[in-house]
């Protein structure tokens, strides 16, 4: 008779993958979006295939097996989590209540649902179960890759209007190699650009 865990593990993969396809479906609207679509169903299988194996690798070096179908269940059901929760209701519940939700928000609530994840991988792993090394090290890990995410986050939301303000102007480099355009255009230009405004 098969253990609960290897009934759970396909019946949460299935989950999260039709939360997956829930969540892109809306963008369908032509013949070409099927390929886009499968695309990003197909590296979303694949980061958590990685991070499943790389989870049931580290368990079979502490425990001599991998319990493979316990980290299948933990990583589909933070996955199903954050399809279901972070893409696609919490958007929803901003856009009804009339506030924005940039989509690189996104990045630090998924920061922390995969720290914590990784915390319950973690202490499945481990022989001991969790103890004050790991957890301080979870710590010290979770910290750092929220910051950076943070960090990055900010910085590609706010990077366009600190660009927009730095004094510089296009095409300050010469172009040496650039072969110029025949009918006397560099002329035309120079003798254009030589007139003061006033002129024009």
């Amino acid at each position: 008779m098969m253990s609960r865990p290897l009934i759970a593990a396909p019946a949460f993969i299935l989950a999260w993958l039709a939360a997956q396809l829930w969540v892109y479906l809306p963008i369908y609207s032509s013949a070409a979006d099927t390929a886009f679509i499968t695309k990003l169903m197909v590296e979303e299988v694949a980061i958590l295939s990685c991070w499943i194996s790389a989870w049931s690798w580290v368990t079979w070096q502490e425990q001599g097996r991998t319990r493979l179908a316990e980290h299948t269940i933990i990583a589909a059901g933070a996955s199903f989590i954050d399809a279901a929760v972070l893409n696609y209701a919490l958007p929803w519940m901003f856009f009804n209540l009339g506030w924005p939700w940039p989509t690189d928000i996104h990045n630090i609530p998924n920061a922390v649902l995969i720290t914590l994840t990784a915390l319950i991988h973690i202490h499945l792993a481990s022989r001991i179960g969790l103890n004050l090394r790991l957890f301080a090290m979870w710590v010290a890990g979770s910290v750092l890759a929220i910051s950076l995410v943070t960090a990055h986050t900010w910085a590609k939301k706010n990077d366009q209007a600190a660009a927009d303000k730095l004094p510089y102007s296009p095409n300050i480099y010469a172009p040496a190699f650039v072969v110029t355009p025949e009918h006397k255009l560099r002329e035309g230009l120079e003798h254009m650009w030589s007139k003061s405004w006033s002129d024009q």
